[in-house]
């Protein structure tokens, strides 16, 4: 009997954009320090101005577009399935919902978390932020209007998602999300 190989590491870059994202969702930007991002990474010291040159800035950006890209392949792959915009929201709300929970309420949206946080004192990730935000609000609404709803919706729908799981965390109850998830449903009617 053989033993399985091992699985692959991910990349460096990979694992610190990924551990600064959590870290992020979890505390914020501020409150989270570069050894500590290097820490759950697994990374040596050097690595991070290594791949990140920008430092903790350059890899909170990182972060942020990682995100955004994950939410625009998921948007243009409802899109694509014309998947009908009830069900999008409804599969929306409630993976966001069991996600909170599975967390243990401890990460946020984000976004959200980080534009509380950056906006306007550093512009560099302001401007990333508000670019993400555009990139999630236009494929969300080339799905809706795929699916059947109006795409102006999208940014309403994402904003009370934001809203919802802020108050999710601070209630420790998906209750906000089901709310939200009713308001959006009423939006796209049907």
């Amino acid at each position: 009997m053989t033993t399985p190989a091992p699985a692959p590491r991910r990349p460096t870059p990979e694992r610190l954009t990924r551990a600064a994202l959590e870290l992020f969702q979890r505390r914020g930007y501020h409150a989270v320090g570069v050894a500590e991002i290097l820490d759950r990474a697994g990374c040596p010291k050097g690595s991070l101005y290594h791949h990140f040159p920008g430092g903790k800035a350059a890899l909170a950006e990182a972060a942020i577009s990682w995100l955004a890209a994950e939410m625009v392949d998921h948007f243009d792959t409802a899109a694509a399935k014309r998947i009908p915009a009830r069900k999008q929201i409804t599969l929306l709300f409630d993976d966001t919902a069991r996600w909170v929970a599975d967390t243990g309420y401890a990460q946020g949206a984000l976004l959200a978390v980080m534009a509380q946080e950056v906006v306007p004192q550093e512009p560099d990730l302001s401007a990333r932020l508000g670019a993400a935000y555009a990139e999630a609000i236009e494929a969300f609404g080339r799905a809706l209007h795929a699916g059947g709803a109006d795409a102006a919706q999208a940014g309403p729908i994402l904003a009370m998602l934001d809203g919802a799981v802020a108050q999710s965390r601070a209630r420790q109850s998906p209750a906000p999300i089901t709310t939200a998830k009713a308001a959006a449903l009423r939006l796209v009617g049907g």
